[in-house]
């Protein structure tokens, strides 16, 4: 799992996996969803959460929950894209955003080979689009602070949007808005993965049992503006 969702997902798992299995040692492997793919190819790993689709033709997978992509646009772009109609075109893109209406500003976003960024790049790709970017970095986190901070646009998961971190959600200073697109290609399916023509342990279907039971509580339908 990648370090940023393991911190939102694992924590609402492992400790009801752990008490039902107590002599199950259990082991966190954390990378990007290339690194892990290798893992678990190689059956150094037994199940894989992240991003559909699962590239490796030796994988299957089991749906968690859908969820959608975000564009976090800082305030002040805002009020520098949209000076005259500022209120009326956050009601707007609260529903749904396009891209271009931002394309002239920088975007910060993660190194290619995270599953966010892959959908993202489709997203461009068939709108045709270029953007200025002036920033790749490994941590999302990292990303949306910079962003709050009004140095560029970003793309971040809404299942973290819902579980922002305390920085995010008590500093005021830190004015950005989370839009989801209009452009329904950018929803991508959350999963575990395993190898097919590898042995599944029972307690490893009891994992996947209980990531499928937070479906409810992870689906983040209202986001609050930081």
């Amino acid at each position: 799992i990648s370090h940023t969702r393991g911190r939102v997902l694992l924590r609402k798992v492992l400790p009801e996996f752990k008490e039902k299995n107590p002599l199950i040692d259990v082991n966190v492997k954390e990378g990007n969803s290339k690194e892990l793919e290798e893992l678990l190819l190689h059956g150094q790993i037994d199940l894989l959460i992240g991003f559909a689709p699962i590239t490796l033709d030796v994988a299957d997978s089991v749906g968690i929950l859908k969820e959608r992509l975000l564009l976090v646009v800082p305030e002040k772009y805002m009020m520098e894209a949209f000076p005259e109609n500022y209120e009326e075109k956050i009601k707007e893109f609260e529903i749904g955003v396009d891209v271009d209406e931002f394309r002239n500003f920088p975007f910060l976003l993660m190194t290619p080979g995270n599953r966010v960024r892959t959908l993202f790049d489709k997203y461009l790709v068939k709108h045709g689009m270029d953007i200025n970017i002036i920033l790749e970095i490994e941590s999302i986190e990292t990303l949306l602070s910079l962003a709050c901070q009004g140095m560029g646009i970003t793309v971040y998961p809404e299942m973290f949007a819902k579980n922002l971190s305390p920085l995010l959600n008590h500093d005021k200073s830190m004015g950005a808005f989370f839009f989801p697109f209009n452009d329904k290609s950018t929803n991508g399916n959350l999963v575990v993965a395993y190898h097919r023509e590898r042995y599944l342990p029972e307690v490893a279907q009891d994992f996947i049992n209980l990531c499928k039971k937070t479906k409810k509580e992870m689906k983040a339908n209202h986001i609050e503006n930081v």
